[in-house]
């Protein structure tokens, strides 16, 4: 018989979130647009590989599932904003993080001047440049890997591919990233 593989596999309804962002894309016909924001029900499910610890247990389903909660439960209502993502532009004072860009309707093409102040608590910063769904994905992982390493749920030296996630922004369009 083959070694066994393990995983878990977290989802359901409590693991959504409803957020808003925007993304910088490139057209054939227009080059580089920014979409308007707009707002989602993000939902997230997370496999998590790997071998079993000496009680066969490959990870508390109940303490895995109770920290990936935690940090959508932080998404709640915020905008993604790509740092240094193209065709926006972004300043920061003490009071609010303001963002100003042409937005680019890809159903009709018309285009509206957006200029829109948050505060500093309302953004969630993707680093990577653009907050694409695969990028949120990438920095919920990300964070969630952290966590769980941190939390002693995964052993800091795992060098086999660990953790599965997936974001779905419309029903059936997912986002998946492996860590």
């Amino acid at each position: 018989m083959p070694a066994p593989e393990f995983s878990i596999l977290l989802d359901g309804e409590d693991l959504a979130f409803t957020a808003r962002h925007f993304i910088t894309l490139r057209l054939p016909e227009k080059g580089l647009v920014v979409e308007p924001i707009h707002e989602h029900t993000f939902r997230v499910a997370v496999r998590i590989r790997g071998a079993l610890n000496d009680v066969g247990l490959l990870v508390d389903f109940h303490a895995a599932h109770r920290l990936l909660a935690e940090i959508l439960d932080g998404f709640r209502g915020r905008c993604f904003l790509g740092e240094n993502q193209k065709g926006v532009r972004i300043t920061t004072d003490t009071s609010c993080i303001r963002i100003k860009f042409t937005a680019v309707s890809l159903e009709t093409g018309e285009e509206t001047e957006e200029d829109l102040a948050f505060s500093h608590g309302d953004i969630v910063p993707i680093k990577w440049g653009n907050a694409t769904a695969e990028l949120i994905a990438l920095h919920i992982a990300s964070r969630y890997y952290e966590k769980l390493k941190s939390a002693g749920l995964i052993p800091a030296d795992t060098q086999v591919p660990l953790l599965t996630l997936t974001l779905e922004e419309y029903p059936g369009m997912k986002a998946v990233v492996t860590l």
